[in-house]
């Protein structure tokens, strides 16, 4: 059974990464992913040892909903660390197969997360970022290296993120720039 944290900042005060789920009260989907996934006992197992589990209502914790995940929904979890940045995130219901997937990719990829933070290069750091799931701060380090020698892969990368993130028109703005720079889509 997993412990819930009331608040991020006890997950913080534990060093580890935290897993928060964002979910709204009497949504069967939210009920369901508690007695599937949450219930299941591998993802308890993992949950449990390697991340500090946080609980939040979306209704009471809307800014960190929108900062953490953007958007609307009723259903979210995240991979964050100490400093509150996103490693990974998914939307909607997960199965506890998709979920043991999502926790192992960010628990091994958090070591290459911290190093391409500390490179300094933003593309280096979106394309991490994207491996990791965590596209919309993948987005934000492609916006920052639109110029230069990466301006053409970051809006290649840009359209599909934005793909991904159901952004059609804004993708085909993207693809469009990538394709003049000389990226083919």
């Amino acid at each position: 059974m997993i412990e819930w944290a009331a608040d991020p900042e006890t997950a913080r005060a534990s060093g580890r990464l935290a897993l928060i789920y964002f979910f709204m009260k009497d949504r069967p989907v939210c009920r369901m992913m508690e007695e599937e996934t949450f219930a299941d006992a591998e993802v308890a197992r993992v949950v449990t040892e390697s991340f500090a589990a946080v609980r939040l209502d979306i209704e009471a914790w809307p800014e960190l909903f929108e900062k953490t995940i953007g958007g609307r929904g009723g259903l979210a979890v995240a991979v964050v660390d100490g400093e509150g940045d996103v490693v990974s995130a998914l939307n909607g219901y997960a199965t506890p197969r998709v979920l043991l997937r999502m926790l192992e990719k960010s628990r091994k990829g958090y070591a290459a997360l911290v190093a391409a933070k500390e490179s300094g290069r933003p593309f280096e750091l979106g394309e991490t970022y994207r491996e990791l799931g965590s596209l919309r701060r993948a987005e934000e380090c492609y916006r920052k290296s639109l110029t230069g020698v990466q301006a053409a892969p970051s809006h290649e990368r840009l359209s599909r993120v934005r793909v991904l993130r159901g952004r059609i028109v804004e993708a085909r703005t993207h693809l469009e720039a990538a394709r003049k720079l000389g990226v083919a889509g």
